[in-house]
């Protein structure tokens, strides 16, 4: 005691961990790292969809091949380039539409009119589906949800209309109207251009029977008045109320639509019209075409799968939750990856890349012990056999 004051003794345990440890401590540390920069760049992509007001089909497509790729594509749309494949592919397709569409440029003011010219094609294009029976290029479009779904049987679907909900948008190839056994039905076609007369990866396929199956989800839900009109609104951040632009005003009066000069107006018209269309049917046909002498060489049909879409968009969903980090490809298809403008910058590459590396290392320490082993035991036994030797040539045998 001195003074007034007691002074005690404070004793620290310190633990005193070996390099294997250490190693382990270090790594977690980095695995905690990257789940902070994966989730940042998650955040900073749905912001700008946010932003954007809308997602495509083709991104949640883009999400089975790579989710590391797509998340790096949304945050950063300036370095994506556009392959000689992808501008023979949209050449192609625009090639089908203008087969029986006149196309028709329009300037738009804001992100109403963009989807008020959305909402006018597809007033067009019903009417000629019901009156031609066969449209191509047809906009549709919906809400995916990002909350947590239940279960769902074959052919229901959840009911969109959280605050947290996605607009989603994509183009249907081609639609045709037909009569099977009496009954009206949706044929749904989606054509795909290869560069050789053969059918893709298994990769390539999975992605599209996902893309042409949220298509049918998107169309039936439509048909089935699964979405309103306010929901529709309010996820893609539209203003109702506000006037067209002059040129798409002047637009809707050469189709004697005039009196729908805003998406109040508009968009329940819209809605409307579905009800006069059937649901597509379960089989959905993939027509695949060579670039080079755009004919086509198969057709495959693919059966609609209500639970596997189901499970797809509630794992898709959970990405753009932040509740998990994305996931990269597995190694069997790691060759996507010497395809990928962001391989450079990807830290899950690079990880994947110094773990292998380790492994490698792990391996060729293992065969190196075995080997220095084994020479031990080779030199032990030839050792072994000269004793031998010697013992029988010094008692006169040899």
């Amino acid at each position: 005691v001195h003074g007034d004051r007691e002074r005690s003794l404070v004793m620290f345990e310190v633990e005193v961990v070996d390099d294997a440890e250490l190693a382990d401590i270090d790594a977690c540390m980095t695995e905690i790292e990257d789940i902070f920069t994966w989730k940042r760049r998650s955040s900073d992509a749905l912001q700008k969809i946010i932003q954007k007001g809308h997602i495509s089909v083709t991104d949640l497509t883009s999400q089975l091949w790579c989710e590391h790729q797509l998340l790096f594509r949304l945050s950063n749309p300036h370095k994506v380039l556009e392959s000689q494949a992808m501008a023979q592919g949209a050449e192609f397709h625009n090639s089908l539409e203008r087969e029986i569409h006149n196309v028709v440029d329009v300037e738009i003011e804001t992100k109403e009119d963009a989807f008020g010219v959305r909402l006018l094609n597809v007033l067009i294009q019903l009417r000629e589906l019901i009156n031609k029976r066969f449209t191509r290029e047809f906009p549709v479009f919906g809400i995916l949800s990002l909350l947590p779904q239940q279960p769902q049987q074959h052919h229901t679907y959840p009911h969109p209309s959280e605050p947290s909900d996605l607009l989603v948008l994509g183009i249907i190839d081609e639609l045709q109207l037909r009569c099977t056994n009496g009954r009206l039905t949706c044929h749904l076609l989606e054509y795909k251009t290869r560069p050789a007369e053969n059918i893709p990866s298994q990769s390539q396929r999975k992605m599209t029977e996902f893309q042409v199956m949220i298509y049918k989800y998107l169309f039936d839900c439509l048909v089935n008045h699964r979405i309103s009109a306010e929901a529709l609104l309010r996820c893609g951040h539209l203003n109702p109320s506000l006037l067209f632009g002059p040129k798409l005003q002047s637009l809707l009066i050469a189709h004697d639509l005039g009196c729908y000069n805003r998406l109040e107006l508009l968009l329940p018209l819209v809605l409307a019209m579905f009800s006069q269309l059937p649901t597509t049917e379960d089989s959905i046909e993939v027509v695949y075409v060579s670039r080079r002498s755009k004919m086509e060489f198969e057709r495959i049909n693919v059966e609609f799968n209500g639970n596997w879409i189901n499970e797809c968009i509630a794992n898709m969903a959970q990405l753009w939750r932040g509740t998990r980090i994305p996931n990269g490809v597995i190694k069997s298809e790691r060759w996507k990856c010497r395809w990928c403008n962001f391989a450079r910058e990807c830290e899950w590459l690079r990880q994947q890349q110094t773990i292998e590396d380790s492994q490698v290392i792990a391996a060729i320490g293992v065969i190196q012990r075995w080997g220095r082993s084994l020479l031990a035991k080779n030199g032990r036994n030839e050792m072994k056999k000269r004793n031998e030797g010697n013992i029988w040539e010094r008692r006169g045998f040899v």
